[in-house]
């Protein structure tokens, strides 16, 4: 860019700017709405953060747009954490999504479809972890 007054002239340059990196999305599928909203405050700053109040809702959202990684809880109206996990493993979602179980119940920990998950988390989960870990799972 060239800024001509009067018999003064500048001349700007600019660096070339790469692309910003692309944000990461996260989906919280959790029932109780103060969680969703823990969860959410823990994960907001460094992601695109997106909310189901229950499975079934979770379900049809991560077959309009998959996220990168959803969290999930197991204990759910409609659908339960475990039914959604079924679904997205039977069906083989082809998109490469991380799975965190955040669940209160010790014996559901240990499912079968609690396994597949990439981590497993038991409540109270510190928000701070759960950043750290979601980070840790996402680069």
């Amino acid at each position: 860019m060239v800024i001509t007054l009067a018999s003064l002239s500048v001349t700007i340059s600019t660096p070339a700017t790469e692309p910003a990196p692309k944000v990461k999305r996260i989906l919280i599928a959790e029932d109780n709405d103060n969680l969703r909203r823990i969860f959410s405050y823990a994960l907001k700053a460094d992601f695109d953060i997106q909310v189901a109040i229950n499975g079934k809702f979770a379900l049809d959202m991560i077959y309009a747009n998959p996220p990168d990684l959803l969290v999930i809880d197991i204990n759910m109206p409609v659908m339960s954490g475990l039914d959604v996990i079924r679904e997205l493993k039977a069906h083989e979602v082809p998109y490469p999504m991380k799975i965190v179980v955040v669940t209160g119940n010790a014996v559901a920990a240990n499912y079968e479809e609690v396994a597949k998950a990439d981590l497993v988390l038991m409540k109270p989960v510190s928000i701070h972890d759960l950043n750290r870990l979601v980070k840790r799972l996402l680069t």
